[in-house]
């Protein structure tokens, strides 16, 4: 038997509007043990933790007066909690992890060597696009891949992770099937804040499935979306956030976690629903007993794109209230040059 768990996307840095109050300032003044006091229990008793890391977590480089510097970078020492808390498997492939710059990644990748945790999602070699990372548990080999979909918006030259196309990573899938037992597959793509992934990207999925993969683990919508069980393996589309700051849509301040058993060919899981709370932390939600199946809400490719502009158009006034109602906790300054140069940026 394999147990593993999975969680959604981990930013240990503070956002743009909460610079001074966000998840690293909380850890600068409680500890980085303090974001998974709450939840820490429920991430024991797997052979596998596996979460998808949405910052550095490096102080290389890093300017204080600079809100583009500071934002988006956890402090170094929550690798160590991150492993105390008992993550040993940790997707580095999005499209935040080289906002600092390639020195600032390096070290992060580094710092995660360092706390014991295995790195997913790097560029791969031996003719593979994505390093694989292999676990042996019971005389089971598991095999795990890493992609992000989501185009580098900071970095125009060489990329140290995983970007592949599709025919890269169903040639990764075959020749990692023919090293291992099973395949896990953990994928950063889509559109965030939307309910469910577009159907171009529900088909894409299943042709991972159909082509060897036996669980699928999503992320970056930084919401929940329902789970598939798909000719028995199990697709989730997205946990949603697991530790971010991003409290201008309640959607995004709650989430999921998979606990996973593997046993002969069958795989079965369970979802434990959190809240992000305040302080930053996950907390278990014991009230919460809605059924998370799976949902299609669209079937049409246009259908869906038109509705995510209308829901970016609802976001954008939902930061604009949360920016102001919460303009003076934290860096106000900081705040004020960042809403400055947004607007001149706009405008030139």
């Amino acid at each position: 038997m394999i147990k593993i768990i999975a969680v959604g996307d981990i930013c240990t840095g503070d956002h743009y509007f909460n610079v001074g109050s966000g998840v690293r300032s909380c850890t600068i003044i409680h500890g980085a043990d303090f974001l998974f006091d709450n939840i820490r229990h429920e991430l024991s008793g797997a052979d596998i933790v596996f979460g998808n890391l949405e910052c550095v977590i490096s102080d290389i480089g890093i300017d204080y007066n600079n809100i583009e510097s500071l934002c988006f970078r956890g402090v170094p020492h929550v690798a160590n909690s991150l492993k105390k808390a008992g993550f040993n498997l940790i997707n580095i492939a999005n499209n935040h992890i080289l906002q600092h710059g390639i020195v600032a990644f390096q070290d992060t990748i580094s710092t995660l060597a360092q706390a014991g945790i295995d790195i997913l999602g790097l560029k791969g070699d031996d003719g593979f696009s994505s390093k694989p990372v292999k676990f042996n548990i019971n005389g089971t080999l598991i095999g795990f891949l890493g992609y992000s979909l989501v185009k580098d918006c900071y970095c125009q030259d060489y990329i140290p992770y995983a970007t592949s196309s599709k025919n890269e990573i169903l040639n990764d899938i075959v020749k990692l099937g023919k090293e291992t037992d099973l395949i896990c597959l953990s994928l950063h793509y889509g559109l965030e804040g939307m309910p469910e992934p577009s159907p171009k990207e529900r088909f894409l999925l299943e042709e991972f499935a159909d082509q060897g993969v036996d669980l699928i683990i999503g992320h970056h919508s930084h919401i929940f979306q329902p789970v598939k069980t798909y000719k028995n393996k199990i697709i989730f589309y997205s946990l949603g956030n697991f530790i971010f700051d991003l409290f201008w849509i309640e959607k995004m301040c709650n989430g999921y976690i998979a606990k996973i058993c593997i046993e002969l060919d069958a795989i079965d899981y369970s979802l434990l629903p959190y809240t992000i709370n305040l302080f930053m932390q996950p907390t278990y939600n014991k009230h919460d007993g809605s059924v998370m199946s799976e949902l299609y809400l669209y079937n049409d490719e246009y259908e869906y794109m038109n509705e995510y502009s209308n829901f970016e158009t609802s976001l954008f006034f939902k930061k604009i209230i949360y920016i102001f109602q919460h303009f003076l906790y934290g860096k106000t300054l900081l705040k004020c040059k960042f809403l400055v140069n947004k607007v001149l940026f706009k405008w030139k």
